[in-house]
């Protein structure tokens, strides 16, 4: 596969740049500073590439800019940030996103050299053997490597003991199942393998292995998440509300079966979740873990509601007396967290232009039926739901998981290279 690349394709710099981006969805695995050691190489040899071949189009897409001003917002907001070192890194190094968003669209956009093809087969492998050590821990009880997770009901994978395997996985599943799609659609061999036997219940199955994985990972919001962005994105494919009712009576079933069976995982979601959630909602939300950070967050967001706190900062405001005794480093929901370290100003823009955003992208899938686009923007859409728990928006995996899939729903915008 690699060999094809090469021949078809004699730039080194593109090749291995091609490379380096079929490792995103496990360099995190590896640290926070393994993958921006990553993001900041495809940001260079990017870059190093269109400057070398003058296609330098992209600077003059409307999209470049909308994001160059989020980051000017940010460098701009340090004049009034609580704590001017402790914002720098994250504020300046926000720039690195805005060229991987267009690093990625650049590879999607050239099928013709298969670097398409390569990155997602890549991921593909890398899901697939990610799905099987999840698999596997459930089995059990550890990982492949032995790792097992602190914490009953949770499954943790090659992360060990940080619980964030739920987030890779929501990230990347539907970009996974949109390529399956589109290799059945390009009739290209590795496609024909896999929908050799195509239907409609094909995808359905498909689907419900991704949904149950994401139960037995145990991240509760993420699996909400999953949920969402299964059944809208089953929906808008088959447009069948019957098959729909289907996947939600069929996942229904499954999971109270595991939920009955299980000690860990019935106390994870029925007795901590569900159950105080059906009998009163709002007492749960008010005095559950989350609820808290968000009543400190809006809090915080009083205390300085024009610029915020700075980025990065919300774990040094919130040790402040006046607060309530929270050890967490960020407010756990991605509104109350900008709202929080960006004020409102930052908040406006941040809203203005993620609604910009997916209304373009809307009207994208509408005229090319791109299933890329529509997962991009699935997984973007349920990010921002209010309320429901997010890990931060701006830490180095989080914040790369985003603007990747970012990066799909946004790749069939008016062309950015000629």
């Amino acid at each position: 596969m690699l060999s094809d690349i090469i021949y078809k394709n004699n730039n080194k710099a593109e090749n291995f740049c091609c490379i380096l981006l079929s490792f995103l969805p496990i360099i995190f695995f590896f640290g926070n500073g393994a993958g921006n050691t990553l993001v900041i190489i495809i940001d260079a040899l990017f870059l190093y590439i269109l400057i070398k071949n003058k296609q330098l189009n992209f600077l003059n897409n409307y999209l470049f800019y909308l994001l160059i001003i989020f980051w000017l917002i940010m460098l701009g907001n340090l004049i009034f940030s609580i704590n001017f070192e402790n914002s720098l890194g994250r504020s300046v190094g926000f720039i690195r996103f805005i060229f991987l968003i267009f690093a990625i669209k650049f590879f999607l956009k050239f099928e013709k050299n298969n670097y398409k093809d390569f990155i997602l087969k890549f991921w593909f492998f890398f899901l697939t053997i990610i799905s099987l050590d999840i698999i596997f821990e459930i089995i059990f009880g550890f990982n492949t490597l032995g790792f097992s997770s602190y914490m009953p009901g949770r499954l943790s994978s090659f992360f060990n003991q940080e619980l964030k395997i739920g987030n890779l996985y929501s990230s990347f599943y539907l970009i996974i199942l949109s390529f399956l799609l589109y290799l059945k659609s390009s009739n290209s061999k590795f496609g024909k393998k896999i929908f050799k036997n195509y239907s409609l219940n094909y995808l359905f199955f498909l689907i419900l292995f991704f949904v149950l994985i994401s139960f037995f990972i145990g991240e509760r919001s993420n699996l909400i998440r999953v949920i969402i962005m299964s059944v809208l994105f089953f929906f808008i494919i088959s447009k069948n509300w019957v098959s729909i009712l289907k996947f939600l009576i069929t996942s229904i079933l499954v999971t109270t079966i595991f939920l009955t069976s299980s000690k860990n995982y019935h106390w994870r979601y029925w007795d901590a979740f569900l159950k105080p959630l059906i009998l009163n909602p709002l007492e749960f939300v008010d005095k559950s873990y989350y609820g808290s950070h968000y009543k400190t967050a809006i809090q915080v967001f009083n205390n300085h509601k024009l610029y915020g706190v700075g980025l990065k900062n919300y774990r040094l405001e919130v040790q402040k007396d006046e607060y309530p005794d929270l050890s967490s480093i960020h407010p756990h929901q991605v509104h109350f967290e900008v709202l929080a370290e960006l004020g409102t100003i930052g908040y406006l823009y941040f809203i203005f232009f993620m609604v910009v955003s997916i209304f373009k992208s809307i009207i994208s899938y509408r005229n090319k039926k791109d299933y890329f686009v529509l997962s991009g923007m699935l997984y973007v859409i349920t990010i921002l739901l209010p309320i429901l728990p997010s890990g931060s928006f701006f830490t180095s995996f989080g914040a790369t998981v985003f603007w990747v899939n970012y990066a799909f729903m946004t790749s069939n915008f008016p062309n950015d290279f000629k």
